[in-house]
């Protein structure tokens, strides 16, 4: 049940930073704009390069809280999307998606002092922001927070001597059934203590972890189909019923 918690929050953060990336993407073509000169011809394709700018930024910043949680360093696969210099940042701080964060909070103070956000839509932008720092701290505290040892082990020695003791209190009643019937018993209970150790870590790459993969890219698409953009990736399939 611990175990199965922790896995089941980290499914709800990610199911969180879908709606948060979704509603940023929004707020930006809602709340961004006019630009300076609105009667000037090129006004909306300055316009839609700052919103493509900024949405791009955010499925950039879910790319890298993935590869974060995994332990992935490939940051390079960002580069179209952010500027060198944060790359670089990205590479030597111990927490990559923040430089991203910490780049588009500054974008936005700066388009605010243009005059090309409203004040009171300047702490609405900026509470989508807050909301992602809020979700990636905590899958960062699900991940370096394991379920104590001491608790691993008191539950395996129970096991243990609850199926080694199992025979003596049912001989009596199932007679030569015993062995099976133990056998029956003591699957379930170690299944089960299995299933917890599989889904205690569920950021990880393993079979039955997250499909953090499928999910980033699932924003990916969204956003960049809103900004008709032309390199759309395909959606994640299950390969071996498996999706990663």
């Amino acid at each position: 049940n611990t175990s199965y918690d922790r896995f089941w929050e980290g499914r709800k953060l990610w199911g969180r930073l879908v709606n948060v990336s979704r509603t940023f993407a929004r707020q930006t073509e809602t709340f961004i704009g006019p630009l300076d000169g609105e009667d000037a011809p090129d006004s909306s394709i300055q316009r839609r390069a700052v919103h493509r700018t900024l949405i791009l930024r955010q499925v950039a910043y879910v790319h890298a809280v993935r590869m974060h949680l995994r332990g992935e360093d490939n940051y390079d696969t960002l580069a179209a999307w952010i500027d060198p210099g944060e790359l670089t940042a990205m590479r030597t701080e111990a927490n990559p998606p923040q430089v991203l964060m910490r780049g588009t909070g500054v974008r936005l103070r700066d388009l605010w002092r243009r005059g090309l956000i409203d004040t009171l839509h300047l702490p609405v932008l900026d509470a989508s922001l807050t909301e992602n720092t809020t979700i990636q701290g905590a899958c960062e505290r699900i991940k370096s927070t394991p379920i104590p040892f001491v608790y691993t082990v008191l539950m395996h020695r129970i096991v243990a001597v609850y199926c080694l003791a199992l025979p003596f209190g049912i001989i009596t009643a199932v007679g030569p059934l015993t062995p099976f019937v133990v056998l029956m018993i003591a699957y379930a209970f170690y299944g089960i203590d299995a299933v917890g150790g599989e889904i205690e870590d569920p950021f990880g790459q393993d079979t039955n972890d997250l499909p953090l993969q499928g999910l980033s890219t699932m924003i990916e698409v969204n956003l960049k189909e809103w900004i008709q953009d032309d390199e759309v990736p395909p959606l994640h399939t299950p390969r071996d019923h498996v999706l990663n």
